[in-house]
């Protein structure tokens, strides 16, 4: 019955508003609540005439931001410097050779924050928030344990709070909105 005394959406907002997985054009997935989905549907003119109820999450790793315990005068000046990767394993487990690593500065790093992605590839994540900063991606070259020079190319200059807005306005599909303006160190609307 879609009389406007009970639209579907009336349904939805008493009986039910879970999550469900959603595949974005550009290949990035969510795992948002329904309502949401519906609004921004709606708003384009569009509307939802079926659901699939997948209640189960698939855990796929961690989204993460690492800050250097760096020694080096050079690494320790830069102000809002963090790492932002991804692990399959736990973070623990991927940082415990950093300072051996080149791709760590060869430092101890300390986690910051470690966001458990669900029904999402973390590593397509993790490179959507790598190419919105791009523009201040850090570039140094560290030697390694042997007198090799290498590039780590996942150390951002950014602060804190911006990267967690970035990974939820990825989340929510909202990024295409939004650029980072590095000079004043805010996000701005397109």
């Amino acid at each position: 019955d879609r009389s406007p005394s009970r639209g579907l959406g009336d349904v939805y907002k008493r009986q039910f508003d879970g999550r469900t997985r959603v595949i974005f054009e550009n290949g990035t997935e969510s795992n948002m609540k329904y309502r949401s989905l519906r609004k921004i549907l709606e708003k384009d003119g569009k509307s939802i005439s079926a659901i699939v109820n997948e209640s189960k999450d698939n855990a796929t790793g961690f989204i993460y931001i690492l800050r250097s315990l760096s020694d080096n005068h050079e690494v320790r000046a830069i102000e809002n410097l963090y790492k932002i990767g991804y692990t399959s394993n736990s973070v623990s487990e991927r940082i415990k050779n950093a300072r051996t690593d080149p791709t760590y500065l060869m430092a101890e790093v300390e986690s910051i924050a470690e966001f458990q992605t669900l029904n999402v590839n973390p590593q397509k994540l993790e490179n959507l928030i790598h190419t919105f900063f791009n523009r201040v991606k850090l570039d140094i070259k560290i030697k390694d344990d042997k007198g090799n020079v290498k590039s780590p190319n996942e150390w951002y200059v950014v602060p804190l709070d911006i990267i967690r807005r970035v990974i939820e306005l990825i989340i929510s599909g909202e990024i295409t909105s939004y650029r980072y303006d590095d000079l004043n160190q805010r996000l701005v609307l397109k």
